[in-house]
């Protein structure tokens, strides 16, 4: 998922000095003008995503019980295990790939998706005994092999998805991720009214999948896929994602190591309400990823493609709006999360809100590495990402056995925090070894996160330590506004500045 937050400046190409030609001239306002469309249309279609996700987690609250949260935080926790252990970077070689326009290139790459689908479905089905096991939890038995039918479904998308996300024209790749998200929406809700069941999220997760296939293959322009093995294409896509595959096992296991850990130390019922704290701070994460996934790299592709110096200039301008705008975006979820919880869920939903406060340490580290991602990947050096992701898998785990030996589970989300710095400062060195600077640069806007957000989170329950929970999220809300005013207002002219004038 799920880059795994910004409108985003791509003045990528070095218009600000005299132009060679007009032919790159053309070029460079070509890119800009659908880079900032693409910003602009994702960042529109993952608020929605984001809205969507916010109201369906809060209706359910209210129809099923916290041990549900818990039971479907194990199985999607080992279906994306599944999927990332075998992922082999298709996404990322279609969009950076010279060939991936070409049609066997397509096709072979989506027999690959659909191979491994399956594959993930059988290992899913051999596990489900062992993990229920482990967790101590029956259930698991059956829903895991149920639930991972949505692997075998993502296999079988159509790679038109792909290429329009190549091209940045993702108008349609929002409607058809739209369309299926309320299609599984309204299932789950319809289910949890009539059985409220755990199997209503397993029937809304299938019915999303589903609806993607469907309109992927069909509602979308393009020749359909069939199975293809063209020796290149697959050498191309094996060889560039042997590297992600590393990564990726290396990343889930890094980023989900907190899920792992709470499933199997605190009853099920906890691990709901700590589902529910990390949701909310995946909201602004997400938004991140999928930008990271669906702009910053497709563009960065494109600069590297014309030059290392056009590279590294789109990301410097790139990175001078994403950090203000992260930093306000994170904070501001900080700020909120209290009142969101306190006002929207059930009271046994309340340690939720300061779970989501004490997480934003986590998420901006990882806010970080994945805005700067990309730009490795757009240099081919997919090995950079996975030493990257093992030395935040080390110091996750070290931080996790750690901090709730010390301190319980605020000191293991504090231990998650300290391996996303570590992940987020291995990157930026090796960022450096290819000219591109960052850790000076973001130095600033870190402390100015880590400062006003222990006071944001810290200064209302100290300063109110016998009050009760509204009052608690009320004074939250107001010192969360007197601090990020500044910002906003930062942001605002930042945006005018670039956006404001012609290029």
């Amino acid at each position: 998922m799920t880059v795994e937050s910004m409108a985003i400046e791509f003045r990528l190409l070095g218009c600000d000095r005299s132009m060679e030609n007009s032919t790159s001239t053309s070029a460079d306002g070509l890119l800009r003008e659908r880079a900032l469309r693409g910003t602009l249309i994702s960042l529109s279609g993952q608020g929605g995503a984001q809205a969507l996700r916010l109201l369906s987690n809060l209706i359910l609250a209210r129809l099923l019980f916290p041990e549900a949260f818990g039971v479907m935080a194990i199985a999607w926790l080992m279906i994306n295990a599944l999927t990332m252990i075998s992922d082999v970077g298709v996404r990322s070689a279609v969009v950076r790939d010279d060939r991936g326009d070409d049609v066997d290139f397509l096709d072979t790459a989506w027999s690959i998706q659909v191979v491994r689908g399956l594959v993930l479905w059988l290992v899913a089905l051999v596990l489900a005994a062992p993990i229920a096991g482990f967790y101590g939890e029956p259930q698991l038995r059956t829903i895991l092999p149920v639930a991972a039918l949505t692997a075998v479904l993502a296999g079988l998308e159509s790679t038109k998805l792909i290429t329009l996300t190549r091209h940045l024209t993702l108008g349609r790749v929002i409607a058809v991720e739209l369309g299926g998200q309320v299609a599984g929406l309204v299932a789950t809700i319809c289910y949890a009214l009539v059985f409220a069941s755990v199997w209503a999220l397993v029937a809304g997760a299938l019915v999303m999948a589903l609806i993607r296939v469907l309109a992927s293959q069909f509602a979308l322009a393009g020749p359909r896929n069939r199975f293809c093995w063209d020796r290149d294409a697959a050498h191309r896509i094996i060889h560039f994602g042997k590297w992600i595959l590393v990564s990726t096992l290396i990343t889930f296991l890094a980023t989900r190591l907190d899920v792992i850990v709470v499933g199997k130390l605190v009853p099920m019922a906890a691990l709901g309400v700590y589902s529910i704290g990390t949701m909310i701070t995946q909201v602004p994460g997400t938004i991140a990823s999928k930008l990271a996934r669906a702009v910053l790299l497709p563009v960065f592709s494109a600069s590297r493609r014309e030059s290392p110096e056009a590279l590294s200039r789109g990301f410097a301008k790139a990175r001078s709006l994403s950090l203000p705008a992260g930093l306000a975006a994170i904070l501001g979820t900080e700020t909120l999360a209290p009142a969101f919880i306190h006002y929207l869920y059930p009271p046994e939903y309340s340690d939720a809100g300061w779970i989501a406060q004490l997480s934003m340490i986590t998420l901006w580290f990882t806010f970080l590495q994945v805005c700067a991602r990309p730009a490795l990947i757009a240099l081919g050096n997919s090995r950079g990402v996975a030493i990257t992701n093992f030395v935040k898998l080390i110091a996750s785990a070290v931080g996790c056995v750690v901090g709730f030996r010390f301190a319980g589970l605020p000191g293991l989300i504090v231990g998650v925090g300290v391996g996303a710095f570590c992940g987020y400062l291995t990157m930026g060195i090796q960022l450096s070894f290819a000219g591109i600077h960052v850790l000076a640069k973001d130095l600033g806007y870190t402390a100015v996160v880590l400062l006003a957000g222990a006071v944001i989170g810290l200064g209302p329950r100290l300063g109110l330590a016998s009050a009760e929970g509204s009052s608690v999220a009320l004074w939250t809300l107001a010192l969360g506004v007197a601090l990020l005013s500044p910002v906003a207002i930062l942001l605002c002219r930042r945006l005018w500045r670039i956006y404001g004038h012609p290029p």
